[in-house]
């Protein structure tokens, strides 16, 4: 419903920018015509919209508001095809690695995967094109919160979700911001909403398992601090024990003793002011209590 109410919108704002501004790229399409000596293809002819026009020739501001409401549902449509040819590659590069075997299933398979990552290229090149026309219209109709969601397409950009492919290590995975923008809800076909279901709960399961680690790390740093406290106890039972006896080699043994006795005292304060506030920070989750938000637990 949503790709065919952009596909209205976009028809729409065609139409009435071929009617309502023919009479001003009328010269410019004669100039355009008369020094083209060999016919141009349909797809080659330009079209003179607002943003493409010269910095001196001036138009009312209607113009640039159409082809604005055609840029913006062209840019979202792309970002939707987009979307969908980089699950396309998510699923032919799973589906090589399980069932391709053999130089010839092998070629086969990187020849299919070239001609998706040649339209992944061609969609990321239209969309770049269609933000810089709307980057030029942005100014005359003083729109500025587009940019929040119509963001610049860098190559790290260009990724499918993390949880249908190999690269990077499992903690680090990151989602690109074209899974977050307007299309990737609701309104999103069939299959980007199960994906994204699939990958928010992947993204979710992993958060539980860092926690853990923070958990168990923090109970790991008690332990050290209780082992070093239940040494230095340890040590003076003995110091207490020989205290009773009055000899040199007993004066030894208590010097001995008091001092493996300081020593684990002074480590296990030292890790104690060190390790306080990491341990706090190690079992809070969003501001919340970890042990209660773990799932082992």
């Amino acid at each position: 419903m949503e790709r065919a109410n952009s596909l209205t919108r976009k028809l729409e704002a065609w139409i009435s920018i071929q009617h309502l501004y023919m009479p001003t790229v009328a010269p410019l399409r004669a100039r355009q015509d008369s020094t083209n000596t060999s016919p141009v293809a349909v797809q080659d002819v330009k079209l003179f919209l607002p943003s493409s026009l010269p910095r001196g020739i001036l138009s009312g501001i209607n113009f640039f508001r159409y082809e604005w409401d055609f840029r913006y549902a062209q840019a979202e449509e792309e970002l939707n095809s987009l979307r969908g040819f980089l699950l396309l590659r998510s699923h032919m590069l799973n589906s090589k690695q399980r069932f391709s075997r053999g130089q010839r299933q092998n070629t086969r398979s990187q020849k299919l995967l070239s001609n998706v990552d040649e339209k992944i290229r061609a969609s990321v090149a239209k969309y770049r094109h269609i933000r810089l026309a709307l980057d030029s219209l942005s100014g005359p109709l003083l729109e500025t919160r587009w940019r929040e969601t119509l963001r610049p397409l860098e190559e790290a950009d260009v990724s499918g979700l993390s949880s249908m492919d190999n690269s990077g290590s499992e903690g680090r995975k990151r989602l690109s911001w074209i899974w977050k923008v307007h299309g990737t809800g609701a309104n999103a076909d069939e299959c980007t909403q199960l994906a994204l279901r699939i990958e928010w709960c992947k993204a979710r399961a992993r958060a539980h398992r860092w926690q853990e680690e923070c958990v168990l790390l923090a109970e790991e740093m008690r332990r050290v601090i209780a082992f070093f406290q239940w040494q230095c106890r340890w040590w003076k039972a003995h110091m207490s024990n020989l205290s009773s006896t009055d000899d040199t080699l007993t004066e030894g043994r208590y010097a001995y003793a008091m001092r493996q006795a300081n020593m684990r005292d002074e480590i296990g304060a030292h890790c104690e002011r060190e390790w306080e506030d990491y341990r706090v920070k190690l079992v809070t989750m969003e501001g919340r209590d970890a042990y209660a938000m773990v799932e082992c637990h």
